[in-house]
């Protein structure tokens, strides 16, 4: 009975690959578990509005995003019938708690978690592996719409990332771990129905 659309804005350097801007714009039907404060229940038969209260949540959904410098860097080391595409899509965790500030506005704190591997061959038989994540707690404002037996939770937010590529080749058996920090932003829409 979720719908979230997320929006990110991550801005990553790694370390031996030019600066990286990464922007996921995408829309994540995620299955998200959800508890919160139960309501006073009314003897209307009409549906009562959505009260803003504290709720803890959890859930995975699939992202698109691009990553230019990625793939620039993929498609280097790539056999060239191995070519990657501009977009892809990452798995992500996520959980966190939604708590009310007032009737109209509300806060959340999120924890994030979002990887993805790559196995490309190369042209002189071997593979390289990469696989890269990225941990992204975020603090995020919400400006709260109660409706009738519905509401929806606009806002945005800002945490410190950091995320990691690392990277095997199974000719030479070396392995090389590129780690970047910095703030991210993220777009946050929340909506949630009486069923």
């Amino acid at each position: 009975n979720h719908l979230r659309v997320g929006c990110l804005l991550n801005y990553e350097r790694l370390a031996g690959i030019r600066r990286t801007v990464v922007l996921v714009v995408c829309f994540v039907c995620a299955v998200r578990l959800t508890y919160s404060q139960p309501r006073t229940e009314t003897k209307s038969e009409l549906p009562k509005e959505r009260a803003n209260t504290f709720s803890l949540y959890a859930g995975m959904g699939i992202k698109l995003g691009a990553a230019p410098a990625m793939v620039d860097y993929i498609n280097t080391i790539a056999d060239a019938s191995q070519r990657a595409g501009e977009f892809a899509t990452d798995v992500e965790f996520f959980g966190g708690a939604e708590f009310p500030l007032s009737d109209e506005w509300g806060g959340a704190l999120e924890y994030a978690y979002l990887f993805k591997s790559y196995t490309l061959p190369t042209s002189n038989a071997g593979t390289y592996t990469l696989f890269y994540n990225i941990h992204m707690p975020t603090a995020i404002a919400q400006y709260v719409i109660p409706g009738k037996g519905y509401f929806v939770k606009l806002g945005g937010g800002i945490g410190y990332h950091v995320g990691s590529v690392e990277q095997r080749n199974s000719v030479f058996g070396t392995d090389s771990t590129y780690t970047a920090r910095g703030f991210g932003i993220k777009a946050h829409a929340v909506g949630e129905t009486a069923f």
